[in-house]
Order: structure tokens, then C-alpha cells, then sequence
């Protein structure tokens, strides 16, 4: 049930026109701010000298952001745009293959006969493909794939050469830095360095009156407040850090020591070096990502283990070209219609592939593997018991919010972490359950419709924009 909830929620503000030229300003400070956090991060200056550089001048009448705020929102800010470049690049590069994987297809079937079927009229296509078409129209298909994978490249040399540039239309808040109040309409900002508020009223159901679409929408704004609020309670006890979700969701995969095609057997002139040299550093990346999450270096037999095995797999020239094979028929298979036929044989072949994988491992690398597997997992369990054992002053803190929980309520609570934590493992697919959720969401109910005034939504940061009605002004120095 928890996966269905809402992890995010948009909501309109209604600021006065004072209001207005205040956050006007915090849009042009905080984008101010964050341009030159990044300006100096690419100077390879150190985190503390930025935080000093950039922390509140409190002997000034320019708005000044507090320390917490500006310490702990400007790196994610700026992470969060670089991760979104990353994987816009990540994006456009597996478009950018699958074009010239295309574009290659189409040009062997033109000019090789071995590449190409043919029907009684003289069309041709490509091998395993549906449609016959004349040789103008593979021609004309290769020119407009040329064209479209000279506009990925160029979007692609963008994004590498490009530096992030922040406008004023984004300022995220930390979980501190504000207060809410469902029932009141009231959002209260208050990251500022002076320890000023803004109390700012939020739009919560449509102001049309309520008959037909308008009550439909406020229906659905008022099951949408609930629901992240059921979940914004959730993640209170059960919700992890930006620091916490890569050690929990991390599994050592071993086949990543496999050589992929590329690395092995490069069809381009390039040298043979190329792809070892290649090999060799997605496997220091594995070591390196190994010991990142059990917290120490890998000693020398296990490093012996791993270098040994990369070396092994290295020269199994054989058994890789097989596996290689299956994954082309694979994906020549799944370029055609699939009939029940072909969906069994592309099963088959699937099976294959991972059984072959799994038998080109060595029993002494396949033991080294779960011996620092079992490492990791006792990592993990360490930190969901730490984890719990702060669910009592979480239900404290709950109760100040909500009202005194029953000993039945806290059983709730206490009975589920119990459970969700016991196999660390198993935890991102823990099915929550209803008596928890159903909990949860008496809560969010009071906090909408019976708890006056405002109140601070615990690990949950926010992110506000300007209405697209209202262009904020250009850029301001900070």
C-alpha cells in the first residue's frame, strides 16, 4: 500500500504582493548562491573554505540565508542538477547507440548480401526484420539517421563541456527551514539568517465553487494531502538518508568482473590495450565500490582473489564469444514480432546466458565474494539496529505532534521495524502492513482536519518554484 502513496506534493501559494518581492528576492539570492558554490567547487576549492566563504553576513540589510540552511541545501541543490545532467547524458548516449546500431543494420543489408532478404519484387530489408521496402527508402532512412545522431552528439558534447548555471525559478528548503498547517492554510518559511518568518497562506482545495471537475479536484487534492502525509510520517521512522540508501540498496553483483563486448573484441582499429586498459578500470571501480560500503580496504588475499579472476576471464576468448552470440540473437530476436515461438526462445536464450556467466566464475572468487557479502550484510544489520533503536524517541516526538499513543499504537510502531529490519536485504521490498498504514493515515486525518496551527514535517525538504505567471527578475549578485 505504501508503494502507492505520494512522495511528492504540489501545492499553490497565494503571497500578497509584499510577499511577492520577498520571494522574488529569495529566488534571486538562493540562484546567486548556488552559482558561485558551484563556481567554486569547479576551482577545486575545499567544502569548508566554500561554507566559509558563503556563510550569513548578519551586519547587512541584503537577505541573508541562515548557515543550516545554506550548508545543507546548496550541495544537494547542486548535486541535484548534476545527477539530472548525468543522467540526461546517460540518456542520450544509449539513444545515441541504439541509432547507430540501427543506422549499421540498415547499412550492411545495402551493401552485403549475406545481410539482406529479399522478396519477388526486389525489396529488401534487413535480416530478421518485418517490412520489405525499396533500396531508395533505406538509403533516404540512412541520411535521417545521420542526421539524428549528429544532433545526439552535439546535445551530448553539450552536456560534457557545459558548467551548471542556476536561474532564479527553484529554491529548495531544508526539513527546518519550514512549518506547515494543513487545517490553518499556513506555510511558514524561515530560512533566513536574521530568524525572520514569512507566514504565507497555501491553496489547498480549488477556489471555484464545488460542483462537477472542482470537486473532483478537491477531492483529489484532499486524498493527495493525505497521502503524503501518511507517507511523510512513514518516512519519519522507516525513510533513509541521501547517505544511508547506497550502503541499504548496494549488492555486490560478481559478474560485473565479466568483460564486455567492447572491452574484449573491438572491431575498431584502435588497439587491443584499449579495451584492457578499459576492463581494468570497471574492475578497480567494483573494488573501489566494494570497499566504500564495508567501511574498510580490501586486504591482500582478496585483493589477489579479484586481480587473479580479471585476469582469467580476461583469456576465456571462447566462452565470452558464446555468451556474446546469445545476447546478438537476443536482440535481433526482439527487434521482430514476437510470437509465442519466439518469446520461449528469447527465454531460453536468457537462461542460457546467465548460466553461462555464473559457470565462468571461479569457486575460489565465488567464495572470496560471499565471504565480503556476508561482511556487508552484518554492516547492514548493524545500522537497521541502530536504527531502531531510536524508534522510542521518534514515538515521543510523534505524540508531541499527534497526542498520547495508546501502548496498543506504539506496538504498531515498534512491531513493524521489528519486522521490516530483521533481513536487511529484504528490505526495499518489505510489504508494509495495512494495521501500520491504516495507522498512519488516522494521523495525517488529524494533522488536516483537527491540528491547529503549524508544525514542521521531520526529514522532509521541500522545493518551491515561482508561478509561471509572475517571471522573476534576472539574476542579482549575492
Amino acid at each position: 500500500m505504501l508503494g502507492e502513496l505520494m512522495k511528492a506534493l504540489r501545492l499553490k501559494l497565494a503571497p500578497t504582493d509584499e510577499q511577492y518581492q520577498i520571494l522574488d528576492e529569495m529566488f534571486r539570492k538562493w540562484a546567486s548562491l548556488c552559482n558561485r558554490y558551484n563556481r567554486y567547487y569547479y576551482q577545486k576549492m575545499g567544502e569548508e573554505d566554500i561554507k566559509n566563504i558563503l556563510k550569513p553576513k548578519i551586519d547587512t540589510s541584503v537577505m541573508q540565508f541562515s548557515k543550516t540552511q545554506v550548508n545543507q541545501k546548496i550541495k544537494s541543490d547542486n548535486a541535484d542538477l548534476i545527477r539530472a545532467m548525468k543522467e540526461q547524458k546517460k540518456q542520450k548516449e544509449n539513444e545515441l547507440e541504439k541509432l547507430q546500431e540501427r543506422r549499421n543494420t540498415i547499412d550492411d543489408a545495402i551493401t552485403k548480401e549475406d545481410c539482406k532478404e529479399t522478396d519477388i519484387k526486389g525489396n529488401i530489408r534487413p535480416k530478421g526484420w518485418f517490412k520489405f521496402h525499396k533500396y531508395k527508402y533505406w538509403k533516404d532512412e540512412i541520411k535521417n539517421l545521420d542526421r539524428q545522431i549528429k544532433g545526439k552528439q552535439r546535445t551530448i558534447d553539450k552536456i560534457e563541456k557545459g558548467k551548471i548555471y542556476f536561474k532564479p525559478k527553484r529554491v529548495g528548503l531544508w526539513s527546518t527551514s519550514f512549518e506547515i498547517g494543513f487545517k490553518s492554510k499556513t506555510l511558514i518559511l524561515k530560512p533566513f539568517a536574521n530568524g525572520d518568518k514569512l507566514s504565507v497562506r497555501i491553496v489547498t482545495v480549488p477556489l471555484q465553487p464545488h460542483r462537477g471537475s472542482s470537486l473532483r479536484s478537491k477531492e483529489f487534492l484532499e486524498r493527495a494531502i493525505k497521502s503524503f502525509l501518511t507517507f511523510s510520517l512513514h518516512t519519519n521512522f522507516f525513510g533513509l538518508a541521501n547517505d544511508e540508501g547506497p550502503l541499504i540498496n548496494y549488492n555486490i553483483l560478481e559478474d560485473r568482473m565479466i568483460p564486455k563486448r567492447d572491452e574484449r573484441f573491438n572491431k575498431d582499429s584502435i588497439a587491443d590495450d584499449a579495451g584492457l586498459v578499459e576492463f581494468d578500470k570497471r574492475v578497480k571501480e567494483f573494488i573501489d565500490s566494494i570497499e566504500k560500503k564495508i567501511g574498510r580496504k580490501l586486504n591482500r588475499a582478496e585483493t589477489e582473489s579479484i586481480n587473479k579472476e580479471k585476469e582469467r576471464l580476461w583469456h576465456k576468448d571462447k566462452e565470452l564469444k558464446e555468451i556474446f552470440d546469445n545476447f546478438k540473437k537476443i536482440n535481433e530476436l526482439k527487434r521482430q514480432i514476437l510470437s509465442k515461438e519466439k518469446r520461449d526462445e528469447i527465454n531460453n536464450l536468457e537462461n542460457e546466458v546467465r548460466t553461462k556467466r555464473k559457470g565462468l566464475l571461479s569457486q575460489d572468487f565465488f567464495q572470496t565474494i560471499q565471504k565480503i557479502k556476508v561482511e556487508l550484510l552484518e554492516r547492514k544489520s548493524t545500522f537497521f539496529k541502530a536504527k531502531y533503536d531510536r524508534f522510542p524517541i521518534k514515538i515521543k516526538n510523534l505524540e508531541n505532534l499527534f497526542h498520547n499513543l495508546t501502548e496498543d499504537e506504539k506496538k504498531i510502531i515498534l512491531n513493524e521495524g521489528k519486522k521490516a529490519f530483521s533481513e536487511p536485504d529484504k528490505f526495499n521490498d518489505y510489504k508494509f502492513s495495512n494495521e501500520y498504514v491504516n495507522f498512519l493515515e488516522r494521523i495525517a486525518e488529524y494533522l488536516i482536519y483537527q491540528k491547529e496551527g503549524v508544525y514542521g514535517i521531520n526529514k522532509y525538504p521541500i522545493l518551491f518554484r515561482p508561478s509561471a505567471a509572475r517571471t522573476p527578475p534576472a539574476l542579482a549578485g549575492g
